[in-house]
């Protein structure tokens, strides 16, 4: 949200690089388009297509010794306020995901833009494109892409939610990971904190009818959602994590609510080792009965 966007971006990086150090394995570097993946190789393709607009593309993290029926799949969705950010602010989440042999993509999509007429509409419709993309190719990946799981950190965590909840006709996406990500864009707590309305006017195209169309907690879903959200956040507040979790904790057993103490908008080591661990541990068990 907020210029505090680049703290997310920042700390991730730091924290999950510690992370990477203690990792004794990690996917291989990039590599050439082939026709034939190998299954027992693992490989990293950045700034693959899905459309023909300068943002629409993502980074492929793909672990060794996968095959199409258990090989789960992960996609990372930056943060930024819906106006910046990038999928890279994700790679070294995905690298791990990777070294433990779950498939991740980090995505970009098209900033908001009123001006340009580039809402919330257009950025869910971009993620779909990038599935799609990825589905398409799911046998030359040799992953399996019908029991996806979506993560998002701020306004990622919101078009994370949002899509699960409103773009899964086929039932695709399984889970749905939001880290402090806003759930209701008409809250008037959240649109008295600085910068904030000015945000979320550009992505509803200044249509105040749009922020509950564009608002997870209008739209609920059987989708197992996993919300983290720290008790400290000064961008978006606590509550908006809260409020969607005592519409959707009664629909999904597996739904889980983490208020973390003394933690604000960014995650701290700890906390990252934790979603992680959970979040791996949720994508592991994806499917089973």
């Amino acid at each position: 949200m907020p210029d505090n966007k680049n703290c997310f971006g920042f700390k991730i990086f730091y924290l999950t690089g510690i992370l990477l150090i203690l990792l004794s394995q990690s996917c291989s570097e990039k590599v050439k388009d082939e026709v034939v993946y190998d299954i027992s190789k693992s490989f990293v393709f950045r700034d693959v297509k899905y459309g023909n607009e300068p943002r629409q593309s993502m980074n492929i993290f793909l672990p060794a010794d996968r095959n199409r029926e258990s090989t789960r799949l992960i996609i990372l969705i930056h943060g930024g306020g819906w106006i910046s950010g990038d999928k890279n602010d994700f790679d070294a989440f995905a690298r791990i995901y990777c070294t433990n042999k779950v498939a991740a993509v980090t995505v970009n999509y098209r900033y908001a833009d009123a001006v340009k007429k580039v809402g919330y509409i257009e950025i869910l419709n971009d993620i779909g494109m990038a599935i799609r993309c990825i589905s398409d190719s799911s046998v030359k990946y040799s992953i399996d892409v019908t029991h996806i799981t979506l993560m998002g950190h701020s306004a990622g965590g919101h078009i994370a939610l949002m899509y699960a909840y409103t773009r899964n006709p086929v039932n695709n996406i399984w889970n749905v990971i939001s880290l402090a990500g806003p759930t209701d864009l008409d809250d008037p707590l959240f649109l008295t904190i600085s910068g904030i309305t000015d945000l979320v006017n550009n992505l509803t195209g200044y249509d105040i009818d749009k922020r509950k169309e564009a608002s997870p907690v209008k739209h609920l879903s059987h989708v197992t959602t996993y919300l983290y959200h720290g008790k400290t956040d000064a961008i978006v507040p606590w509550q908006q994590s809260d409020k969607l979790y005592s519409l959707i904790g009664s629909l999904n057993s597996k739904n889980r609510l983490s208020l973390i103490e003394n933690c604000g908008h960014g995650f701290g080591f700890s906390e990252f080792s934790v979603i992680l661990q959970e979040s791996m541990d949720l994508i592991n068990k994806t499917g089973d009965n």
